[in-house]
């Protein structure tokens, strides 16, 4: 399985059910070691066994982290519905009369005709208003404007657990392109097997600052690229779909596919080295940006005071407040966990902790202690 490729069914999005209303082979020149993304975490198989002595060995930070990775991939999938849908609207109208006020009906103050990333901007706050969710994932400043989205999204996601989230430079439509260019990077370079492995490792990190695979990109990623090939001030946003095909108008999700697009402003959805200039683009990862703020707001939510959980927990909910006022502090953390993952909160509240959940808390405790 390659890294953080997904294929997600976006037009039937079943899975969005589960969450509540809350909150990337060279040419034998010994093939060098590229730097990865993070591994994505997965829970174990054995999970779907019922004998819980089996749920004890498994690492209840696991679960968490799966679950919240589950919760950014259905937001982005969300969005990407959005983006799809828009376009299937606007696209008929493009050149005609009624295209602008077609725009405006989607996009309420767009500046019509430069649209792009405001679009983008839109379509992404209806997702998560869908999800319940308060994110600002694209700072206001940056919604706009592409070289805008750039600078603040750089400056927003420069932090050690936003690593890779944020890709520029030439993006190659394989590994094995991007290593067989990495493989004449090094050789230019006079660096090969002999040489001293931290120098050929710093080799490797220069080139993955300015080149990338698109192998390691998620679908619902935002990408600037040249409006026109070889345009070096002129820029145009578009969503990265992932690999598909186009099927009577509309985007089908397809592993033996090419890697698609579509956008706001000339909607259209199409093969993306095709139809763009490659050599000098900006990524921004939504589905990895948003499992780190979510992580970022669950452990928010971890900590509260007591009064504030009860709030959270009780919210929305028939559970009477003296009930929660009874329970120990892991309890309450463990029925905030129940309501931000979408769970019955009242049947969480009714049910035994489980063996992976009581870990959890102790591991809780001990990280606070």
């Amino acid at each position: 399985m390659k890294l953080y490729k997904k294929v997600v069914p976006y037009l039937i999005l079943g899975s969005a059910a589960m969450f509540s209303n809350n909150s990337a082979n060279a040419q034998k020149i010994e093939e060098p070691d590229l730097p990865k993304p993070k591994l994505e975490m997965q829970v174990p198989n054995e999970l779907i066994a019922k004998n819980t002595s089996v749920v004890n060995t498994v690492q209840p930070y696991t679960i968490v982290q799966s679950r919240l990775m589950a919760r950014a991939e259905t937001t982005c999938g969300m969005y990407i519905e959005n983006m799809l849908a828009a376009q299937k609207r606007l696209q008929p109208k493009i050149g005609t009369r009624g295209y602008r006020t077609a725009v405006r009906k989607e996009l309420p103050g767009a500046p019509v005709g430069l649209h792009c990333m405001y679009g983008q901007y839109t379509q992404l706050m209806r997702a998560l208003n869908e999800n319940g969710d308060t994110l600002a994932v694209i700072p206001d400043g940056g919604k706009s404007a592409c070289v805008a989205f750039k600078d603040q999204m750089r400056r927003k996601y420069t932090k050690p657990e936003y690593a890779g989230a944020i890709k520029e430079g030439r993006a190659f439509e394989s590994d094995s392109a991007y290593n067989a260019e990495l493989g004449k990077y090094l050789a230019r370079r006079g660096i090969g097997d002999s040489t001293d492995i931290a120098k050929r490792d710093a080799a490797i990190a220069e080139f993955a600052k300015h080149n990338f695979s698109l192998a390691h990109v998620n679908p619902g990623s935002i990408m600037i690229v040249p409006r026109f090939r070889g345009s070096k001030n002129k820029f145009h946003a578009i969503m990265f779909l992932g690999e598909g095909r186009i099927e009577s108008g509309e985007f089908m999700p397809d592993a033996t596919g090419k890697y698609m697009f579509t956008a706001h402003n000339r909607e259209r959805i199409g093969d993306i080295v095709k139809n763009w200039d490659m050599s000098n683009v900006f990524s921004a990862d939504i589905e990895q940006i948003l499992q780190v703020e979510y992580a970022k707001e669950l452990k928010r939510l971890e900590s509260m005071s007591r009064e504030q959980m009860i709030e959270y927990i009780s919210t929305g909910t028939e559970i009477a407040m003296d009930k929660l006022l009874e329970l120990p502090r892991p309890e309450l953390i463990r029925l905030v966990h129940a309501k931000y993952f979408g769970d019955d909160v009242q049947k969480a509240l009714s049910a035994p902790a489980t063996p992976a959940q009581i870990a959890m808390q102790h591991q809780l405790q001990i990280s606070r202690s």
